[in-house]
């Protein structure tokens, strides 16, 4: 019953990690805001000062609306082509694209300009090394600059397809983008066919990862894309996933996992979206602003969301998440467990109940996941299942005598004596036979030390015995879209 169990489990848990999640949450928006003034696609990205919960929108042929976050308007300043905005502490930054120019300010001073020299379209804002910066990408084109705000200087340009093979001719801008200032990192989301969602490093724009595609979690454009903290480095970041209506939810930490994802109900094919964690009167853990693409019959708008509602939902629905996370926070702790699993299907009393099964299950679930590379993962498995076989041999010294005594094992000493003949004559043949076949591997080496043979002999055999297991469970591991098709 017990191994039933624990098969189960790591059946869930490989599913989990092989396929793309498909099921999302529903939650229903709390406030929204009226539609905005002009129609067709107008209504763009919008963006949280979290000291006043105030909302900053661009209507992206016309101006820069002003909301309360029960989405009622303050104020509108009508002017230019303001596509994306941002909001870092008392700084305010947005692209023009009636000029091309980075406009910011912090309210108290002037409005500083920034001439791009390329077609503008997203902005991001944040403070890396108690700098200012910005992340401005390309309307149409492939270009990313990153910028030092308050000292105007353009510290970097770098093609966002720099990683790609085989670069489609057109559609390959970013718009979509998020400083992380706690962790160093950049998020980044690539449009057109390919859909990335690329993760960067905040000091030298390397790419640390395509964290999503739509190869997996992303379907259509990836577009807004922000960050919803938890503690100074925790948290996790919400995408919208245009093609279809859903936010992909990935941890805020290395290897930005996939968490989930959601909808919200009447909100369609949405471009930007921000969130804060800061408490208000109707948003105790905070609340999110997405843009709605639709809002029909009457103008785009932007609906307000109670990030309470997200949370418990998430919560309810991703236990599998919380031990990911668990194991990513522990990474020692995840390999220790195949030691243990190595050692358990290796050793004489255990071995019975924990099958090679179990630990190469788990090994493929470390692997896919990103929790541990292939090479901890072989070298734990190694360890555990070599002290196993040690541990075993030495039973059989200790306790091999009384067990050769017993009546049942007396009344078959011809077939005893015939295995302890088998295992003299081929040694290492018997001992590599015995380790790769699971239904007496947790026997073979007890037998070796019940027949009291050549201990030097034993761990030399055993230890190339091992290794050869080793190398087939790194084969079996990364070739686990193979070998699955025969479970």
């Amino acid at each position: 019953m017990i191994r039933a169990i624990i098969f189960v489990v790591l059946i869930i848990l490989l599913a989990s990690c092989s396929e793309p999640q498909d099921k999302a949450f529903t939650v229903d928006y709390k406030f929204q805001t009226p539609p905005v003034r002009t129609m067709g696609d107008a209504a763009d990205d919008p963006a949280i000062r979290p000291d006043s919960g105030l909302i900053l929108a661009t209507d992206k042929r016309a101006g820069i609306y002003i909301y309360d976050n029960e989405g009622n308007e303050i104020y509108y300043i009508e002017g230019g082509e303001p596509n994306n905005v941002d909001v870092r502490g008392d700084w305010i930054a947005f692209t023009d694209r009636s000029d091309n120019t980075v406009k910011y300010t912090n309210l108290s001073s002037e409005t500083f300009v920034i001439d791009t020299n390329m077609s503008v379209y997203g902005i991001c804002i944040g403070f890396i090394n108690s700098e200012l910066r910005a992340i401005v990408t390309e309307e149409e084109g492939v270009k990313i600059q990153y910028w030092n705000l308050l000292d105007q200087i353009l510290l970097q340009t770098i093609d966002i397809t720099a990683d790609e093979d085989n670069i489609p001719l057109r559609g390959n801008e970013a718009e979509g983008c998020v400083i992380d200032d706690e962790n160093g990192h950049i998020f980044i989301s690539r449009e057109g066919s390919r859909g990335y969602l690329k993760a960067f490093d905040a000091e030298t724009l390397e790419l640390i990862k395509v964290v999503d595609s739509r190869e997996g979690n992303i379907n259509g454009d990836p577009e807004g894309v922000t960050i919803y903290k938890q503690s100074q480095q925790d948290g996790f970041l919400i995408l919208s996933s245009q093609g279809d209506n859903k936010f992909n939810m990935y941890d805020r930490s290395y290897p930005f996992s996939y968490l989930g994802s959601f909808k919200i109900n009447g909100v369609e094919d949405t471009d930007g979206i921000d969130v804060t964690n800061q408490s208000f009167k109707h948003f105790p853990k905070g609340f999110m602003v997405a843009q709605d693409g639709k809002n029909l019959p009457n103008n785009q708008n932007f609906k307000i969301v109670d990030m309470e509602e997200i949370l418990k939902k998430k919560t309810d629905s991703s236990w599998l998440d919380r031990l990911k996370k668990f194991s990513y926070e522990n990474p020692l702790i995840a390999p220790l467990i195949l030691t243990a699993l190595g050692f358990l299907e290796s050793f004489v009393i255990s071995g019975v109940l924990f099958p090679s099964l179990f630990l190469y299950l788990l090994a493929v679930f470390l692997y896919l996941e990103g929790i541990s590379s292939i090479i901890v993962i072989t070298l734990f498995a190694y360890l555990g299942s070599f002290t196993g076989d040690q541990s075993s041999y030495l039973m059989g010294r200790i306790f091999g005598t009384k067990v050769l005594n017993w009546n049942f094992i007396k009344k078959r000493s011809d077939r005893v004596e015939q295995t302890k003949k088998l295992f003299k004559k081929y040694e290492f043949r018997a001992i590599l036979l015995g380790r790769m076949t699971p239904s007496i591997r947790p026997f073979a080496p007890f037998l070796v030390g019940s027949f009291r043979l050549d201990y030097k002999k034993f761990l030399f055999y055993d230890l190339l015995a091992c290794s050869i297991w080793g190398l087939g469970l790194v084969l079996l591991v990364v070739l686990w879209e193979y070998v699955a098709n025969f479970f």
